[in-house]
């Protein structure tokens, strides 16, 4: 009996770490939401568990069943192909520019627009060469501060974006009613508080002075934390963008025009055109 017993932690510890590992938490009360609009009726526990079976189950809840399987696919791959071969599946949203903020300002606590050589730079999570590209082409960034500590920034870029993470081109059908966002980082130790808020809040300000009404971006189509973030602001999903990377060989299958893409090189990349919603009633994401 004891032999069978350590055979069967063997396995399951064997399989455990074939699998990816749990997901970042989301709030409870998603989860209950969730069961409700799929109808099942088993309970959730409230504290993750990391068994294989477990783990499997809570992705697939979390993700759902298409993007939970792809996830555990893409894990897969990872894998097995030491990181040349992988999945990314994004959802392409529009949030709309809120002349309300969510919270009150704080002198304490400011969000500053970063100046061409200002030396809050020095202490971003990013390579300088990445930070100096960017305000060459012309990018804004919003800086949070916590007292004189760095706390997080948010990123806009106007009329086109570069992906970097795969090939592909995004460009701004209207981009004087339009800007694309990216990056948007908050340091772990600000991140349960008023940090993120605080930085659209300026970031909203901003765009609302100069008539845009209506912020683009990508989101990971395997993050429920953020997805989650996102959908309490209000974000419309657009469409979805999956590529699969197989060494130099990008698959592209988006559902809107170019719709399928093979590129063979880095010179090759779709290129994306990005319309805002025409009315505030189309589908959010967190109704996806």
């Amino acid at each position: 009996m004891r032999a069978d017993h350590r055979t069967d932690r063997d396995i399951g510890g064997k399989l455990s770490a074939l699998l990816p590992p749990p997901l970042p938490r989301v709030p409870h009360a998603v989860l209950e939401r969730k069961q409700r609009q799929s109808g099942r009726r088993q309970s959730f526990p409230r504290e993750t568990n990391h068994m294989p079976l477990k783990r499997i189950r809570n992705n697939l809840i979390q993700l759902g069943t298409l993007n939970g399987s792809l996830y555990l696919l893409d894990y897969a791959l990872r894998k097995l192909s030491a990181g040349r071969a992988y999945i990314k599946r994004y959802y392409l949203v529009a949030q709309p520019v809120q002349d309300r903020p969510a919270c009150r300002p704080s002198t304490k606590n400011p969000v500053v627009f970063l100046e061409p050589g200002s030396p809050l730079a020095s202490s971003f999570p990013r390579p300088p060469e990445v930070i100096a590209k960017r305000i060459n082409d012309g990018a804004h960034c919003f800086v949070a501060l916590s007292g004189e500590e760095f706390a997080g920034f948010l990123w806009l870029a106007f009329n086109a974006y570069d992906e970097d993470e795969v090939r592909c081109r995004y460009e701004l059908a209207d981009p004087q009613h339009c800007v694309w966002d990216y990056d948007v980082h908050v340091e772990p130790k600000y991140r349960i508080g008023r940090t993120f808020a605080r930085l659209w809040d300026s970031a909203n300000a901003h765009l609302s002075r100069h008539g845009v009404s209506w912020s683009i971006s990508r989101i990971s189509a395997f993050n429920p934390a953020s997805l989650a973030a996102h959908g309490r602001l209000g974000i419309r999903t657009l469409f979805s963008a999956n590529f699969l990377c197989l060494g130099p060989i990008q698959i592209t299958i988006i559902s809107a025009a170019p719709w399928f893409h093979v590129s063979l090189s880095p010179s090759s990349r779709p290129c994306v055109r990005l319309q805002a919603p025409k009315c505030a009633n189309e589908r959010s994401l967190s109704r996806n």
